[in-house]
Parts: C-alpha cells; structure tokens; sequence
C-alpha cells in the first residue's frame, strides 16, 4: 500500500500483483502475476541522461483463441463467469470487459468435445482507497 493513500496506485502495476493470491493459487482463473521494478534512462535537453525508476507488473502470457468479445455468452461456462464476477466484486473491480477476458479452447465436454475456458486479465483498476470510493 501507499503511504497514507489507503491502496495501490493506478498504473503502477501495483495492482495488478495485488490480483493473484499468494502461494501462486489461481483465482478465478488469473494468471501468474509478479511485481517487477526497473530503471529507464531517457536523454534530456543539452545531452543530459536521466534515469527512472519504473514500476509495474508482468503476467504470465496465456495462449488464446481469441477474447469472451468473439464468442456468444452461451458458449461461456456458467461456474467460471460467476467465479470470475466474483473475484471482480470482492476487488472492485472497475474495469472488467469483454476484451480483458481471454478464451482459450480446451479438450472437454462442450460443442464437439471442446470447452471453452476464461482467463482474466487486467488488474490495473482494482482496489480503489476507500478515501475515493465517491468517485467510482
């Protein structure tokens, strides 16, 4: 958490590590997610070189198919939306769309013996400080 703020910073990453539980448990279906911290340099005016310290996350890249946005929502397993909703409520989830929702095909009990299952991705906007709730 940030000092005196209450929660993590959008777009720093913060919370997008802050999306997976510990002990590398998937919720949900989210994929393995580590906080990463590195240095930048960029080159200023007059030749001047200054250096950055950058924050943020990296997950674990999932092959797909395609996103929930190219699939009709029959299709969708009825238990993963739900767990997935869920996940979502319990973080405040603010930005959950069809687009941050992979599809990846799997053999299984489903249309020609493929089943189809949800990954969420996306965490950049959860967990809002309680301080800022009104704005949500």
């Amino acid at each position: 958490q940030q000092a005196g703020g209450g929660s993590l910073r959008v777009g720093r990453g913060g919370r997008q590590g802050a999306a997976p539980p510990a002990r590398g448990v998937l919720v949900a279906g989210v994929p393995a997610t580590a906080m990463m911290r590195m240095t930048h340099t960029t080159l200023m005016a007059g030749g001047v070189a200054e250096v950055q310290l950058k924050a943020g996350s990296l997950q674990r890249y999932i092959e797909h198919e395609c996103t929930a946005e190219d699939v009709g929502t029959a299709m969708l397993d009825l238990n993963q939306v739900h767990a997935i909703g869920v996940f979502d409520v319990r973080t405040f989830n603010m930005d959950r769309n069809s687009d941050n929702l992979l599809v990846v095909e799997e053999e299984g009990e489903g249309r020609g013996g493929r089943s189809l299952r949800l990954v969420p991705i996306d965490h950049g906007y959860i967990l809002p400080s309680y301080r800022h709730l009104e704005d949500v």
